[in-house]
């Protein structure tokens, strides 16, 4: 028997870790392969290799963000070769069984396959777990992590070895969520697995051996149990090569021991945070069944981003009861925390949770297929839609890809009305057809100058141009320092680096701007070859050195 594992990531950064757990629990006499794709390839050129190599058996690994190309590819499938047996798997399928089998599947598995699904296919064992064409499912399965522990690493497959520096290293120390939030279809699972501390300490000296660059825990909530996060935050800050580590966290629950952990003492360049914040209004809060405190949130967010960590923070627009008024007052409040990143999402109605249950209520209108991302709701317009929209747009391009961050967050210092702004913004960047850099600065450069001091707006977006730019943005250079000051500041270079007067005459650029209102009319000079700029005041005496901050993005 011959098994084709397969589905569609977003993009070739990401690899699916099911496809993994099931590639590694197949029984020795089974032949698997897994072969993976993204949802950008081309659909008749992946259906013809699923189908050159032969399968008895195929089995898809269904999500929000595949699952409409997946649907397509099981109904070609099926009409091509009837004879091959389709198993669908995921979120999007377990929730959504009878869809698929309407599709063209000839099974679906409810929720965790890697003790349900070998048996199915080997055996033609069938549980309360998996729906059929004559049988509906009615229980969702979870693994013994026990049992997932005896089993070959599904982290370090020779097949991943080609490009396993190229994409993202997925891990998980436990499985479930504690929460009950109404609109996440993690509400719906049962109880919180976790495995063992053995098993996670093996795993991390592993680590050593292969090295992955970017380590992503999909725990729901990685601080849920504080001294076991802390014990592998340690380990993992330990690691002796440079890898990036993400975790998602609930902070309101978080203990302080792991707060002041990882601001004070673990490697700022080796942690990445995932906030779900998702709003800051108490009504829209207890409506989602959510428990938040938002002076905490808002004090660790501050505090760690101050410290110098990556924090990925999330708000959802079209809960209930936030307006776009209410809905901006939450962002305005996460903006206050200058998170590195804000993500503003819109509301997917998920089928089968409470959200959906309850979407009348609400007076939600979405789409019926995936995304299910909503229309309106009581409280949110069309219109309002289209302006979150154009707000998430407008924050996606310019603040968390920081071209104009450091305006933003001065100009909210100053009492400006960010998130009005932004979305005007984001309306008229979202009519080009083909948008440039050079046209989101200039359009954000017209709309802040209304409202602020022009050197002000022009400093700026000198300092993130500066930070971002390997070439002298020349179009917001005024050349204002005069050539004694700019001598000066070239004389205070050399001596404070090993650079000669040659290289930084060549490579280096100097610009007038207001950097920081608090310090007052600045020369910046930039090396960004060398990730690092000085801040001179006007008489070219040296105020400040700094490694630039976004040289990754």
């Amino acid at each position: 028997m011959k098994v084709i594992l397969t589905t569609a990531n977003a993009s070739y950064i990401h690899k699916n870790l099911a496809l993994r757990w099931l590639y590694v629990s197949k029984p020795d006499e089974v032949e698997a392969k897994i072969l993976e794709f993204t949802i950008k390839e081309d659909s008749e050129k992946v259906i013809e290799q699923l189908l050159n190599e032969k399968p008895d058996v195929i089995a898809f690994s269904v999500y929000i963000w595949n699952s409409p190309i997946i649907k397509d590819w099981i109904k070609e499938i099926k009409q091509k070769v009837p004879s091959i047996t389709l198993i669908c798997g995921g979120p999007e399928a377990t929730f959504l069984d009878s869809q698929w089998i309407d599709a063209g599947a000839d099974y679906v598995v409810l929720g965790e396959g890697e003790q349900i699904f070998w048996p199915l296919i080997c055996e033609g064992k069938t549980t309360s777990s998996v729906t059929s064409k004559i049988t509906s499912g009615t229980k969702i399965a979870q693994t013994d992590l026990f049992y997932l522990e005896q089993l070959p690493s599904p982290y370090f497959l020779d097949m991943d070895m080609p490009s396993f520096h190229l994409q993202y290293l997925y891990i998980e120390s436990t499985r479930g969520c504690p929460f009950h939030c109404t609109y996440c279809l993690s509400s719906l699972e049962e109880g919180i697995r976790l495995f063992s501390d053995t098993y996670m300490t093996a795993l991390i000296m592993q680590l050593e051996k292969y090295k992955p660059k970017q380590i992503k825990f999909l725990d729901r909530t990685f601080n849920l149990f504080p001294t076991r996060a802390l014990q592998i935050a340690k380990q993992l800050n330990e690691l002796r090569w440079d890898a990036s580590i993400q975790f998602e966290c609930e902070v309101t629950s978080m203990a302080q021991k792991l707060v002041d952990y990882f601001a004070y003492q673990a490697k700022k360049e080796r942690f990445r945070f995932e906030v779900g914040v998702q709003s800051f209004q108490p009504k829209t809060l207890e409506a989602v069944r959510r428990v938040q405190n938002n002076d905490q949130v808002k004090h660790i967010l501050t505090l760690w981003s101050q410290s110098g960590l990556i924090v990925h923070a999330d708000l959802i627009a079209g809960l209930p009861y936030e307006t776009l008024e209410l809905f901006l007052d939450s962002y305005h409040q996460l903006l206050s925390t200058q998170p590195a990143e804000i993500q503003v999402g819109i509301l997917k109605i998920l089928p089968k949770t409470q959200m959906d249950l309850t979407s009348r209520r609400w007076g939600i209108e979405a789409l019926q297929q995936a995304p299910y991302t909503i229309k309106k709701t009581h409280w949110l317009s069309y219109e309002d839609v289209e302006d979150v929209s154009a707000l998430a747009f407008a924050t996606d391009k310019l603040y968390n890809i920081p071209r104009c961050k450091t305006l933003i967050v001065q100009a909210f210092q100053l009492g400006v009305s960010i998130g009005p702004i932004l979305i005007s913004i984001g309306h008229l960047m979202k009519k080009h057809d083909q948008l440039q850099v050079k046209d989101m600065i200039q359009i954000t450069y017209e709309y802040f100058k209304g409202v602020l001091d022009e050197n002000i707006v022009r400093g700026a977006l000198l300092f993130d141009l500066g930070e971002m730019s390997k070439v002298r943005p020349s179009k917001w250079i005024e050349d204002s320092i005069s050539p004694a000051i700019t001598e000066i500041i070239r004389e205070q270079i050399v001596s404070r680096s090993e650079l000669t007067y040659d290289f930084i005459t060549r490579k280096a650029w100097i610009a007038s701007a207001y950097v920081f209102q608090q310090h007052g009319y600045q020369a910046r000079f930039f090396m960004p070859d060398k990730k690092i700029s000085y801040l001179f005041n006007e008489e070219g005496e040296c105020i400040h050195e700094q490694t630039t901050r976004y040289r990754n993005k």
